[in-house]
C-alpha cells in the first residue's frame, strides 16, 4: 500500500523508497525465511498497473539484493561441513516476479507497453546474475518462463510480435555485445560475477 500511494498520492522520499524496496526484496528473496512470501508476491501483482514507472526500481533493488545475498557467509551445516543455498531457489523466486507482474496467474497478461533498453537490461542483467542462474539449465528455466510470459503478452496485444523476447534481443543486440563483450562490464571485467553475468547473457542471446 505505500508503494501504490508513492506513485498514486504523495511521493515518499528517495531514502523512504528505497527502503521499502529494499526490505521487499529482503523478505522475498531471503531463502532461510518464507513467512508471508505469498503476500510479497501478491504485492507485486498489485503493483502491475505501474509497468517501467516501477519495475526498473524494483529491478534494480533486486539486482542489489541478490548480489548482497550472494556474498552473505555461507551456513553452517554440521561441524565440519558449510553449506550455500541453491540458486535456484533464487531463481524461482525471479519466475514468480515476473509471473505476478505480468499477472499471468489469472490466465491473462495485463502489460501492453514495451520494455524500453534500461528496463530490459536491469531484467536481463539480474536474470543472469550467476546467484540466479549458476548453471546454463537454472538460465534456460528462467528464459522459457519469460519466453511463455512474453509470448502470452504479444498474444493478448493483437499478437504483437514486437513484445516477443526475441523481438528485444534482436532489437538490443548490439547493446548486449557491447556490454558482454567489448566492454570492461564484460567478460574482460576482472570481477568474477560481472564476467559471468556476461557469459549468462551471451548465452541468452545465442539461445
Amino acid at each position: 500500500m505505500l508503494i501504490r500511494y508513492h506513485f498514486d498520492v504523495t511521493n515518499l522520499s528517495v531514502p523512504q523508497f528505497n527502503c521499502l524496496l529494499n526490505t521487499l526484496c529482503e523478505a522475498l528473496l531471503n531463502v532461510n525465511n518464507t513467512f508471508r512470501e505469498r503476500a510479497v508476491l501478491t504485492c507485486f501483482q498489485n503493483l502491475q498497473y505501474l509497468e517501467g514507472k516501477f519495475t526498473k526500481q524494483l529491478f534494480r533493488a533486486m539486482f542489489e539484493k541478490i548480489s548482497e545475498i550472494s556474498f552473505r557467509p555461507a551456513k553452517k551445516i554440521e561441524e565440519d561441513g558449510y553449506k550455500h543455498e541453491q540458486s535456484l531457489k533464487i531463481g524461482k523466486k525471479i519466475e514468480f516476479v515476473m509471473k505476478m507482474l505480468y499477472n499471468v496467474t489469472e490466465g491473462k497478461s495485463q502489460r501492453s507497453s514495451h520494455f524500453d533498453k534500461e528496463e530490459f537490461f536491469l531484467l536481463l542483467r539480474t536474470i543472469c546474475h550467476p546467484y540466479v542462474s549458476a548453471k546454463s539449465k537454472d538460465l534456460m528455466l528462467i528464459m522459457r518462463t519469460l519466453t511463455d510470459i512474453m509470448d502470452k503478452q504479444a498474444e493478448l496485444n493483437g499478437d504483437n510480435r514486437e513484445l516477443t523476447l526475441p523481438a528485444y534481443f534482436l532489437k538490443y543486440k548490439e547493446e548486449i555485445v557491447q556490454y558482454a563483450l567489448i566492454q570492461r562490464t564484460g567478460i574482460l571485467s576482472p570481477n568474477q560475477t560481472l564476467r559471468q553475468i556476461a557469459k549468462n547473457m551471451l548465452i541468452c542471446l545465442g539461445w
